[in-house]
């Protein structure tokens, strides 16, 4: 079975802006950084995390909770008719996961093209991309 023309020209599509975005990041890198990018520093962040590394815990703990409790509460009650409600919330968390795939990716394909795979896993942000964002979340 031969592939269609339309997943040709999706594949086609995608090996192209795979292209576009490695060979051309630092144009796109400066076309697309925001003030908050350009002056984004990680360390505090990074400081806040080590220092306080119980807070993830505790936010499982709580989720885990208030799950226990909001079946108790609502066993006896009808459901809510959020439908709408759930698709714009769907919608919401699909265009920001789009928004994040962009921002990010180009930067992950340049380093992915010319870095190695040791500094890619294992170099610490700090020293040589202190203010990439992508890195610097990352990290986190």
């Amino acid at each position: 079975m031969s592939p269609s023309f339309f997943e040709i020209s999706m594949i086609t599509s995608f090996l192209l802006i795979f292209i576009f975005l490695c060979h051309f990041h630092s144009f796109v890198r400066s076309f697309v950084r925001s003030r908050f990018e350009k002056n984004y520093d990680p360390i505090p962040l990074l400081e806040l995390m080590r220092y306080h590394s119980m807070i993830p815990v505790y936010a499982v703990i709580v989720y885990g909770v208030l799950i226990t409790v909001g079946q108790y509460a609502m066993r006896n009650r009808e459901p809510f008719n959020l439908r709408r409600l759930m698709a714009f919330w769907n919608l919401g968390l699909s265009v920001f996961s789009w928004i994040g795939m962009f921002r990010t990716l180009p930067q992950l394909l340049h380093n992915l093209y010319h870095l190695s795979m040791r500094d890619n896993l294992c170099m610490d942000c700090k020293f040589k991309f202190i203010y990439n964002i992508l890195c610097s979340f990352r990290s986190i």
